[in-house]
């Protein structure tokens, strides 16, 4: 999961306030009733938490993670008071199972991120469960990325311009259009 906003407190109230507050996360996720197996900080407000002890079975597995991450969400929208400071945060939750969609550590942390990412792209404060479709879909656009500046040196992209017109049938303008003559 990704703290909401974590910026926001850094910028306003200062990084040693932030930093602080990042410590009475950690222990807050450490004081709660999961069977957490791991709970690290992965790097500025992004944290991991590694939950044992699911079910076999993939459904009850992911209703069991869900679960878990509505009681954290609950542990961590409890204000945090620092310094005359009630800091309430929201969190942007990624959930992905271990070994249902993922064979390898790597790819399971890659996964809860692209849930990460889509929790926040959903207007953030909700958690989101990796489904294939999320790797299909950035692996869509790192291609269209790549092929884009491919385009632009092999000299795929036309210019167009296309009239504007009035109810008259007047020229009033152009619209410009990028055309891309993909070899595919």
């Amino acid at each position: 999961f990704d703290l909401d906003h974590f910026k926001t407190v850094n910028d306003s109230l200062g990084h040693n306030l932030g930093d602080r507050l990042l410590h009475m996360i950690g222990a807050r996720i450490r004081g709660t009733k999961l069977r957490s197996e791991c709970i690290a900080r992965l790097g500025g407000d992004e944290f991991a938490v590694l939950i044992s002890g699911l079910s076999a079975d993939r459904d009850t597995a992911r209703q069991q993670a869900s679960e878990a991450a509505a009681e954290l969400t609950r542990q961590l929208r409890t204000p945090f008071e620092i310094d005359n400071h009630d800091l309430v945060g929201s969190v942007s939750m990624g959930i992905a199972i271990f070994p249902d969609t993922a064979s390898d550590v790597d790819s399971v942390l890659k996964q809860a991120d692209l849930a990460v990412y889509s929790a926040k792209n959903a207007g953030r404060n909700t958690t989101v469960q990796f489904v294939d479709h999320m790797q299909d879909d950035v692996n869509r656009r790192l291609f269209l990325e790549r092929g884009l500046r491919h385009a632009l040196n092999r000299q795929e992209l036309e210019l167009h311009y296309q009239p504007q017109l009035d109810n008259h049938g007047q020229t009033i303008g152009a619209e410009a259009l990028l055309r891309w003559r993909h070899p595919e």
